[in-house]
């Protein structure tokens, strides 16, 4: 990827399903202008201090290459926003505390990627900054 790609928005905590009643992962998406980077959310984030963690996770990604984001984890992967052909956020109930339940579902040519969200409106303001929102319902 050229060295100009540009991190547009993150969504911390995005379980992936796996399917077929296996566990799902725990990502945080990176969206930049040419890919949505899949990026593991390990045991050790989950430890780090600070009075708001999911601030710090975002800022991390954000100062952070796309390149130098994949390289972090073994596991953390990308798919081409050239790909997409659809990305849709779906409400499905109220947590509390403004808090809500979301599914985010982003499909590309080859796969159908389903993300479950805990968030306030962050995650809609993500994909907003990301030139997303004219796809999500």
């Amino acid at each position: 990827m050229p060295g100009d790609e540009q991190v547009l928005a993150v969504i911390p905590h995005a379980d992936l399903s796996a399917g077929l009643g296996a566990p799902s992962r725990t990502h945080t998406l990176v969206f930049t202008d040419q890919r949505i980077i899949f990026a593991r959310f390990t045991s050790g984030m989950a430890r780090r201090p600070g009075p708001d963690p999911q601030r710090e996770i975002i800022e991390k990604y954000e100062a952070l290459s796309p390149d130098d984001i994949l390289a972090e984890h073994k596991s953390n992967f990308a798919v081409d926003r050239s790909t997409l052909t659809k990305v849709r956020m779906k409400y499905t109930g109220g947590l509390g505390n403004g808090a809500v339940a979301e599914v985010l579902t982003i499909k590309t040519e080859e796969r159908t990627y389903k993300l479950s969200l805990s968030s306030s409106k962050q995650p809609r303001k993500a994909l907003s900054k990301a030139g997303l929102s004219q796809s999500t319902s």
